[in-house]
């Protein structure tokens, strides 16, 4: 993917980011929760540059049987 490709689908990532928050806004909602997976390492750039604040850690697991 060039350069250009990745500053475009940045780009339209923030419009529906903004076109989302506006929606939800309107019906209410007040908070916006984005969760990334650990792998992903970009996601928690693009997360801060979209005014997104790290609040916890969240932890799982596979369970093979119930606890």
């Amino acid at each position: 993917m060039s350069a250009s490709q990745v500053r475009t689908n940045g780009q339209k990532a923030l419009s529906a980011t903004i076109a989302v928050e506006h929606k939800l806004a309107t019906i209410g909602c007040t908070i916006v929760e984005a969760m990334r997976g650990i792998d992903n390492k970009n996601t928690r750039s693009v997360l801060q540059n979209l005014k997104f604040e790290q609040r916890s850690y969240r932890f799982s697991r596979r369970s093979s049987r119930p606890l």
